[in-house]
């Protein structure tokens, strides 16, 4: 394949600017190129981490420019309050239930109660 740029007949003085050129053969095969760069990355997404009550933070499992997994503990909460308002929260649940239950056994039992006399108010 020739190619050039002009239509006019080559002269003598553009044919001693040649550059030598080497011809190959064409081979199917995969081209890769490692390069190594130094820099920072960034997250694509940024978002804040929020707990849902305030809690110190106890432990911290990553530090600046580690490669953190997807699904990985980045920091650990010190939670032993939030534990102990959950034990007291299910306490009191606990009781409320057992309050409802009372109360719905003595409704039945008034229920029980005033079912002879409703049904002599109605069959006189």
């Amino acid at each position: 394949m020739i190619s050039g740029c002009t239509t006019k007949p080559l002269e003598s003085q553009d044919t001693e600017d040649r550059v030598p050129v080497r011809i190959e053969e064409a081979i199917r095969g995969t081209f890769s190129q490692h390069v190594e760069l130094a820099g920072r990355t960034k997250s694509r997404i940024d978002f804040p981490i929020i707990a849902p009550s305030p809690l110190m933070v106890k432990e911290i499992y990553v530090q600046i420019g580690d490669e953190v997994k997807e699904g990985a503990s980045l920091l650990l909460f010190d939670d032993e309050e939030a534990q102990q308002q959950l034990t007291e929260a299910r306490k009191q649940l606990a009781t409320l239930e057992k309050n409802v239950k009372d109360l719905q056994a003595l409704q039945q039992q008034a229920l029980e109660q005033t079912e002879p006399y409703s049904k002599n108010r109605r069959n006189p």
